[in-house]
């Protein structure tokens, strides 16, 4: 079963400035990102979904992970704009 890593510290990757400088490091922000479910893309019969976006070299990425563990992503974020949100409301007496 796949993992995620979900952290929300400044920066979240360490390493991502030595991976730049080293050339090692692609950092993409594509017009346009295919999306699609495979109902039982795991072993198990679990829906994966697959998102699919163009490198800036040409070469195309697929990146396949299970639905379970991309809800528990979208979900750990959507808490965390939701308690900085709150955070900035309490901060202006909105609350």
């Amino acid at each position: 079963m796949p993992q995620a890593a979900i952290t929300f510290e400044a920066p979240p990757w360490p390493d991502a400035r030595d991976l730049h400088r080293a050339g090692s490091l692609v950092h993409v922000q594509p017009d346009e990102i295919g999306a699609t479910m495979i109902p039982d893309g795991t072993v198990a019969g679990r829906p994966t979904v697959c998102l699919r976006f163009e490198l800036p070299n040409g070469q195309t990425v697929v990146l396949e992970t299970t639905l379970a563990l991309l809800d528990g992503v979208v979900s750990a974020c959507r808490g965390r704009v939701a308690y900085l949100e709150d955070l900035i409301a309490s901060s202006k007496g909105d609350t």
